[in-house]
């Protein structure tokens, strides 16, 4: 998950320039300004969501155990 992470952190930054750009691939209505950041923050979103709740349940899982 940190490596996924990171990496969405890093692809993050095509999405700044949308201040510079008023047309094109980089503006705000541009493939690199919306959608891909749009689609990248969806899986990374879900990604995470995922692996927390899987985490919170075998964690709870532990704590169910008596201690001997």
């Amino acid at each position: 998950m940190g490596y996924l992470s990171i990496w969405f952190a890093m692809s993050m930054f095509p999405a700044s320039l949308i201040v510079f750009f008023y047309s094109g691939p980089f503006a705000w209505n541009g493939f690199f300004g919306i959608y891909l950041p749009l689609a990248l923050f969806a899986l990374w979103y879900n990604t995470v969501s995922f692996y927390l709740l899987k985490t919170i349940k075998a964690e709870k899982k532990i704590q169910a155990q008596p201690v001997s």
